[in-house]
C-alpha cells in the first residue's frame, strides 16, 4: 500500500451519478469562470496561422492570446472559486466522481482545485484555442476570452466522458484523420457509426486543421505542389471519438494507436468495396488528441504517397460504406483471423515499396486461406473459389494467387525482382477475400466465433461436392 498518497473522494462513485447533470453544472461554472477572467489581459505569443488568399493559401505568424501566461495564472488563483463551481464540486464529491491521487495531507479544498483544473480549466483552454483558431484563419484577429458556446459544451462533454471511461477501467480515444482525393455528395457530416464520423473538408476546414496542429507538422509536408494541389484534390476528415477497454498490463497509448489504425483500415476496405475500387483510399496524417485538443501522438503511415486514387461517393455508395464499415469493425472484434488479415491489409495499403505491398498482403492471405501443408496450392485453390465471381474467374484467380505466392517465396529467398502490378493485385485480392468472408458470415456459411481457415476449406469442399 502506498502511504505517500491517497485517493479523494474516498467514497465509491454513486450509481445515481448523472453525467448529463454534471455537464449542466459544469457549463454554469465554466461561464462564470470566463466572466471572472474577462478583465485579465493575457500576454500574446506568435502563432503560425494558415490563411486563404486569391490564388491559394499562405502561412503567417500572428500574435494570439497566451492563456498560459503569468497574468492568467495569477487571475485564476483569485477567481477559480465561484457559486457555480461550488455546486459542481459538491455534486462530484458527494457522488465519488473525479477521483485524484493526492498527497496524504490533501483535503477536500485541495481536491476541488485539482478538479477545477482538470475539468473547467482544461475545457476553457481547449475551447479558447479552437475558437481563436477559426477567427485567426478567417480574418487574422481574435477577441480574448471569446468562445464558441457549442464548442465549450463539447469540450466539457468530452472531459466528462474521459472521466466516465476511467471510472469504468476504460480509456477515451479522440482522433482526427485526413484522407486525400475523397469527394462526398454534399457538405453534411456522415455518421459511419456512433463513434466515427466522415466529414468533407473545404479549404477553410483544412486551414483551420493545419493551424490547430501546426506544432506537429507543416502544410508543405502534405501539399507538396502548392495551391494547385488543393484545387484539384478533395479531402475528407474521419473524426473518431470512442471509448475502448484497456487490456490488463497493456499500454493505453499503444491500445489507442491500434484502435485508431483498425478504424482507418476498416474504412479503407469498406470504401474499396462500396465503390468497387481496386486501390485503397489515400490516408494522410492522423492526429491522436489529448483532453486539451492538442496532439498526443500522430500516425504517419502514408506520408510517402504521391498517388491519390479519386474516391467519389454518392448516396448509394455512402449507405454501402456505412454498412460495410460497421460489419468489418464487428468482424475484427469477433474473430482474430479476420483481425490479423485486416491488420496486414492496412500495412499493405501504406507500404512504401511494391515488394512490401505484396509481402504484407500475402501474409494476410495466409491468415485466411492456408491450412496445413501445401500452402501455395491451398491459398490458390481456396482464394480462387472465394474470388469466383471476380472478372478473372476461378482459373484466372488461381493463377494470379499462385504467382503472388511464388513472388513472396522469391522475396524470402533474396529475389529483388519487383512487380508493382502483381503487388497491387495481392492487396486487392486480400481486400475482396476479406469482404467475401464477411458476406459468408452474414449468410451463416461461416461462423466468426470459430477459426476462419478451416471453415474456408470446408466451404470449398462443400461447393465442390454440390457441383458433382
Amino acid at each position: 500500500m502506498n502511504t505517500n498518497s491517497h485517493v479523494l473522494p474516498e467514497t465509491d462513485r454513486d450509481p445515481s451519478y448523472s453525467t448529463k447533470h454534471a455537464l449542466q453544472l459544469a457549463l454554469v461554472a465554466a461561464r462564470e469562470a470566463l466572466h471572472n477572467l474577462r478583465s485579465t489581459i493575457p500576454d500574446n505569443k506568435l502563432q503560425t496561422v494558415y490563411r486563404e488568399m486569391d490564388d491559394g493559401y499562405f502561412s503567417t505568424d500572428i500574435l494570439a492570446p497566451d492563456y498560459r501566461s503569468k497574468e492568467v495564472w495569477e487571475s485564476i488563483d483569485r477567481v477559480w472559486r465561484s457559486p457555480g463551481f461550488d455546486e459542481l464540486s459538491d455534486y462530484l464529491w458527494e457522488n465519488g466522481s473525479f477521483k485524484k491521487n493526492l498527497s496524504p495531507r490533501s483535503d477536500r479544498k485541495s481536491w476541488a482545485r485539482f478538479a477545477w483544473s482538470d475539468l473547467i480549466h482544461a475545457a476553457l483552454l481547449r475551447t479558447l484555442w479552437l475558437s481563436a483558431t477559426e477567427r485567426l484563419v478567417d480574418d487574422g484577429s481574435v477577441e480574448p476570452w471569446w468562445v464558441n458556446q457549442s464548442e465549450l459544451k463539447e469540450s466539457l462533454s468530452e472531459i466528462l466522458a474521459d472521466e466516465d471511461a476511467r471510472a469504468n477501467g476504460n480509456v477515451r480515444v479522440r482522433a482526427a484523420c485526413l484522407f486525400r482525393a475523397v469527394e462526398l455528395p454534399n457538405a453534411d457530416k456522415v455518421p459511419l457509426s456512433d463513434t466515427v464520423n466522415l466529414m468533407p473538408c473545404s479549404l477553410r476546414d483544412l486551414l483551420v486543421f493545419f493551424t490547430r496542429f501546426s506544432s506537429v507538422f507543416s502544410w508543405s509536408e502534405i501539399f507538396h505542389s502548392g495551391a494547385a494541389v488543393v484545387e484539384v484534390l478533395k479531402f475528407a476528415l474521419l473524426e473518431i471519438k470512442r471509448t475502448i477497454p484497456i487490456t490488463a498490463n497493456a499500454d493505453p497509448k499503444v491500445q489507442k494507436l491500434m484502435s485508431v489504425e483498425r478504424i482507418l483500415d476498416s474504412f479503407k476496405i469498406a470504401a474499396m468495396d462500396a465503390t468497387g475500387s481496386d486501390m485503397p483510399v489515400a490516408e494522410s496524417r492522423c492526429i491522436i488528441e489529448n483532453i486539451l485538443g492538442n496532439p498526443s501522438a500522430t500516425i504517419n503511415r502514408a506520408d510517402h504517397l504521391r498517388s491519390f486514387p479519386p474516391y467519389r461517393f454518392d448516396a448509394n455508395s455512402l449507405a454501402k460504406l456505412k454498412a460495410d464499415f460497421n460489419s468489418v469493425i464487428v468482424a475484427a472484434q469477433t474473430n482474430q483471423d479476420f483481425a490479423d488479415a485486416l491488420f496486414f491489409f492496412g500495412r499493405s495499403a501504406t507500404a512504401p515499396l511494391s515488394r512490401d505491398v505484396l509481402l504484407e498482403a500475402a501474409v494476410g492471405l495466409d491468415r485466411l486461406l492456408a491450412v496445413g501443408s501445401e500452402s501455395r496450392y491451398r491459398v490458390s485453390l481456396h482464394g480462387s473459389v472465394l474470388m469466383s465471381d471476380d472478372t478473372e474467374g476461378v482459373d484466372g484467380a488461381f493463377k494470379r494467387l499462385g504467382a503472388i505466392y511464388n513472388k513472396r517465396s522469391g522475396f524470402a529467398h533474396g529475389s529483388t525482382s519487383d512487380d508493382e502490378e502483381l503487388a497491387e493485385s495481392a492487396r486487392t485480392y486480400l481486400a475482396r477475400i476479406l469482404m467475401t468472408i464477411l458476406r459468408l458470415a452474414q449468410s451463416g456459411e461461416i461462423n466468426l466465433d470459430d477459426g476462419i481457415r478451416d471453415q474456408v476449406e470446408s466451404y470449398v469442399r462443400h461447393r465442390a461436392a454440390r457441383r458433382v
